[in-house]
């Protein structure tokens, strides 16, 4: 019965990380995405030129999103992964 209690909230933690992650992947991708459009946008204000460099942000921004998102949910994935180690090596003594 220990292990099963254990089991549902090892459960219910996750959940609620995956929860944080997603939040924080899609807050990184307007942010990244805004900015560079944004960007774009003022440099054709200052040249005066067609919506050229708005359109190249947003090209540029999706790889760039996808790299940065990646690597933060790596990260956490690692975490959580030595975070399980550590667990199951005090519950092994």
């Amino acid at each position: 019965m220990d292990t099963q209690n254990k089991s549902n909230e090892l459960d219910e933690k996750i959940k609620k990380t995956i929860r944080k992650q997603y939040l924080t992947v899609a807050l990184v991708t307007i942010g990244i995405a805004a900015a560079a459009i944004g960007i774009g946008y003022l440099i054709d204000l200052a040249r005066g030129s067609q919506p050229m460099f708005m359109l190249i942000g947003l090209v540029v921004s999706a790889p760039l999103t996808v790299w940065i998102n990646f690597g933060i949910i790596k990260r956490k994935l690692i975490a959580i992964n030595q975070e399980l180690e550590e667990q199951s090596e005090k519950d092994m003594e």
